[in-house]
């Protein structure tokens, strides 16, 4: 049994699509999952299965929300391995790394995509796109940036969800305790 960390994109921000991380819990042990835990409101979630495909547990709980709240939410599962090697390779400083926010893509995008967005500069805004992950220093915060996962999902054709470092670190650690 693997350990896995399934990121929601778009639960309990603004009032939209609530969910409460205990029904959460219940709802993905209910599906198999095993030791489920969650981080904070946000979608953050830790848990083991024999299921060996990201793409597949994706699914899983993409339609078990479906079916419980009638929500349409984008899942991105990733590995602790996968999220240690992108914090571990950031392009960054440590100190700029610290305040980065980390875009996880679903699926890789296009290296043609990946080139055109390499011509996109704002003031005070820095990133690098690699197939798994867009790296993002916003100078001015996160909620006043022009790079948010929105652009990235419409400039790479790709569904995006974005965490920042303390977040992916806490997760990180909470897999740990296993």
């Amino acid at each position: 049994m693997k350990t896995y960390l399934a990121f929601l994109r778009g639960i309990n921000v603004g009032g939209h699509h609530k969910i409460l991380m205990k029904d959460l819990r219940e709802l993905l042990n209910s599906i198999g999952f095993k030791d489920v835990k969650t981080y904070i409101q946000s979608g953050n979630i830790i848990f083991k299965s024999d299921i060996e495909s990201n793409s597949l547990l994706e699914e899983k709980i993409l339609n078990i929300i479906k079916d419980k709240y009638n929500y349409n939410i984008d899942v991105v599962v990733k590995q602790p391995q996968g999220i240690q090697a992108i914090l571990d390779n950031s392009p960054f400083d440590q100190s700029t790394t610290e305040k980065a926010y980390f875009i996880l893509l679903k699926n890789s995008p296009s290296s043609q995509n990946i080139e055109q967005i390499k011509a996109i500069h704002y003031p005070d805004e820095e990133f690098f796109v690699t197939s798994i992950v867009v790296y993002l220093y916003c100078k001015k915060g996160y909620g006043r940036t022009k790079c948010n996962k929105v652009f990235f999902e419409k400039n790479l054709n790709v569904i995006t969800t974005a965490r920042n470092y303390k977040t992916l670190n806490k997760v990180l650690e909470i897999s740990k305790d296993d």
